[in-house]
C-alpha cells in the first residue's frame, strides 16, 4: 500500500511539474514583440511595458560603478539619456541557451538592419571580470530598470555578472539597449528556468509632429518647454549623412513639428545653429555646419511656409562640443543642430 502511495505521489508531482513548465512557457499577458526585434528561436516574452513617453540611460562607455543615492549607473562618460516612445522587453530562453548566444543573436539582427554599435561590452577592454559590481542592481523591484513580468525582478538583479553582455545600438531616431545574463538553475522563488534572459529597451525619439502647438498636450512637448524656459533646444532626431548637408527623412519629420510651433507662435524668431564633430579641418567643418543650418532654414521656409525673416542660419563647426570628440559616442553627440530663440 505504501508503494502504491509513492507511485501516486510521483505521478501527481510529474503532472504538477508538467503544468508549471507549460504555464511558465507562456508570454506575459498583454506582451508583444517589437517590429525591430527578432525573437530568439524558442524564447518566451516574460516582461513587457510600453510608454508613449519615457526615458532610458544608454551606455556608450565603460561602466565604473553604481550610485546608491540616485539608483543610477555611472560610466566613464555620461550616458546617452534619450526620451521618446519606450518599449521594454524581457525574454527567457530556457535550456542550454547562454547569454552570449542571446546577445550575439540580437546584435547581429540589429546590425543587419543597419544599426550601429555605440557600445558593445564584448569589445570593451575595460569591461573585464569583477568590474560589473552592482550593474544589475537597477533591475530590482522599485528601481529604475524594474519591469512588470511574470517571473521576478530577481532574474536580472540577482544574476551572475560574469555572464553579463550589454550593448547600445542606434539607427536614425531609434536606440536599443541589450542586457543579457545567464540563469544557472531553475528557481521556484523567482519563477525562473535554467537558461538565459535578455532585457531589450527601445527608445524611438519623439518625432515633433503632433499635436498642434496651442493644445494642452503640446504645451508638455519638450521642444516648447525648452524654447520657453531656456530659449534653446536640440533638434533631437535630426540627422545628416556623414560629411553631408542633405537631411534624412527623420529630420524632415522633426521640422514639421517645429513649423507647427512657429505658426502657433508668430512672434518667435530663431537662430538655427549647426555643429560638427572635431574630425577634419576647422574651415571645412565651419562651412559644413553652416550648410546644415541653412538646409534646416530652407526646408522650414519652402516646405512649411515659414517666413525667412524669422530664421537665421549659423555654423560653428566643432567650436562648441557637448562631448568628447575622442570617442565615437562623443562625436555622435557633437554632430547636431540647435534652435536658439532671439
Amino acid at each position: 500500500m505504501r508503494a502504491g502511495f509513492w507511485v501516486r505521489w510521483v505521478l501527481w508531482l510529474a503532472l504538477a511539474l508538467g503544468g508549471v513548465a507549460s504555464a511558465v512557457a507562456q508570454d506575459v499577458a498583454g506582451g508583444q514583440d517589437h517590429p525591430l526585434i527578432q525573437r530568439y528561436p524558442g524564447a518566451t516574452l516574460v516582461g513587457y511595458a510600453q510608454l508613449h513617453h519615457g526615458s532610458i540611460d544608454f551606455q556608450s562607455t565603460s561602466y565604473t560603478g553604481f550610485d546608491l543615492d540616485t539608483g543610477r549607473r555611472r560610466y566613464a562618460e555620461a550616458p546617452l539619456t534619450l526620451d521618446g516612445r519606450v518599449t521594454r522587453l524581457w525574454y527567457e530562453a530556457a535550456g542550454k541557451t547562454t547569454s552570449a548566444q542571446l546577445y550575439d543573436y540580437q546584435a547581429r539582427a540589429l546590425t543587419a538592419q543597419g544599426f550601429k554599435a555605440l557600445y558593445d561590452s564584448t569589445k570593451d577592454s575595460g569591461a573585464g571580470a569583477g568590474k560589473w559590481v552592482n550593474f544589475l542592481a537597477s533591475f530590482a523591484n522599485g528601481k529604475r530598470d524594474a519591469l512588470p513580468n511574470n517571473r521576478s525582478c530577481q532574474v536580472f538583479s540577482s544574476a551572475r555578472t560574469a555572464s553579463l553582455r550589454t550593448g547600445t545600438f542606434q539607427k536614425d531616431n531609434t536606440t536599443v539597449r541589450l542586457v543579457a545574463i545567464d540563469w544557472l538553475q531553475g528557481d521556484a522563488a523567482s519563477k525562473a528556468r535554467k537558461g538565459a534572459y535578455i532585457a531589450i529597451d527601445i527608445v524611438e525619439a519623439r518625432v515633433l509632429q503632433e499635436p498642434a502647438a496651442h493644445t494642452p498636450a503640446a504645451q508638455d512637448d519638450a521642444l516648447i518647454r525648452s524654447l520657453a524656459s531656456s530659449g534653446r533646444v536640440l533638434l533631437a532626431g535630426a540627422g545628416f549623412g556623414s560629411g553631408s548637408a542633405v537631411m534624412d527623412e527623420t529630420t524632415h519629420a522633426v521640422l514639421a513639428r517645429v513649423a507647427t510651433y512657429l505658426k502657433a507662435n508668430p512672434a518667435v524668431r530663431l537662430y538655427v545653429v549647426g555643429h560638427t564633430d572635431g574630425t577634419g579641418n576647422l574651415e571645412d567643418n565651419l562651412e559644413l555646419s553652416r550648410q546644415r543650418a541653412q538646409a534646416v532654414v530652407d526646408t522650414l521656409e519652402h516646405d512649411f511656409e515659414i517666413d525667412h525673416s524669422r530664421l537665421t542660419a549659423h555654423g560653428v563647426g566643432p567650436l562648441a562640443p557637448v562631448a568628447d570628440n575622442n570617442t565615437a559616442a562623443g562625436r555622435a553627440k557633437n554632430r547636431r543642430v540647435e534652435l536658439v530663440r532671439h
